[in-house]
């Protein structure tokens, strides 16, 4: 903690009363239950605390990052197959409802009233969440959960993910 200046005194306990606030709303915010819409082409299981799994099946929209493909050149494999290879540039992402800040963000300079955080959430690929994160004008949207596929407790069966253990927020 730095060095305070005498006489301000009262604003720096304005602004941790204000955290204090925040951080309460935010408490009460996070037991309040939510949509939860799927927006990729799978059924996402998560493995519940309970030990059963919770589906959340694909809810019919899909959010993906455009994509142009730019062909590059042909690589000969051992078999003497000519194998052509690709630039990927990522454009848009597609298919994501627009971030209304109203209904699904905590927000720290708000007046805290819970029903802010109140909403959907939005299950995405990694690669839709990387690629909103990379928007500078986006970095602050808090409601895409991503599937927690690399978590040590992800649950696999015949090589494919079929339960994870929660989501990734960001």
């Amino acid at each position: 903690m730095g060095t305070r200046i005498p006489g301000t005194e009262g604003r720096y306990a304005a602004a941790e009363a204000r955290d204090e606030r925040a951080w309460k709303a935010y408490e009460q915010a996070m037991s309040l239950p939510v949509r939860i819409i799927n927006l990729t082409p799978h059924v996402v299981r998560v493995r519940s605390a309970e030990g059963g799994y919770v589906e959340y099946p694909p809810s019919g929209n899909v959010a993906r990052v455009s994509m142009t493909h730019t062909a590059t050149r042909r690589l000969a494999d051992a078999e003497s197959c000519v194998v052509p290879t690709y630039r990927a540039t990522y454009g848009e992402v597609e298919g994501l409802p627009e971030y209304d800040w109203q209904s699904r963000a905590y927000r720290p300079d708000s007046d805290y009233d819970v029903s802010e955080y109140t909403g959907a959430r939005y299950i995405v690929s990694a690669m839709v969440a990387a690629a909103i994160m990379a928007d500078t004008a986006a970095t602050t949207r808090r409601d895409l959960l991503v599937p927690a596929t690399g978590h040590p407790d992800c649950e696999r069966r015949n090589g494919q993910v079929y339960a994870v253990p929660g989501f990734i927020i960001q």
